[in-house]
């Protein structure tokens, strides 16, 4: 039986496959932010790329609480 707290290997797997595409998204916005012209969508570019950024950290930290290690 799994501990309370505990990440089962599937969800772990689950949450990394998630950075992985957190980690794309948010590459790709930056290298598509110098482009940005529209004042409001540069503003909305520069929000998701903060709020994924946090979300990332959020995610390394459940990972790493089940002791799998990851590389950002």
């Amino acid at each position: 039986m799994q501990e309370k707290g505990s990440l089962a290997p599937h969800e772990a797997l689950y949450l990394h496959e998630l950075l992985m595409s957190k980690s794309t998204c948010v590459e790709k916005l930056i290298a598509m932010r110098p482009m940005i012209q529209d004042q409001q969508l540069a503003q909305l570019a520069d929000q998701a790329i903060t709020s994924t950024k946090k979300e990332m950290q959020e995610i390394q930290g459940l990972l790493s609480s089940t002791g799998m290690v990851t590389q950002q």
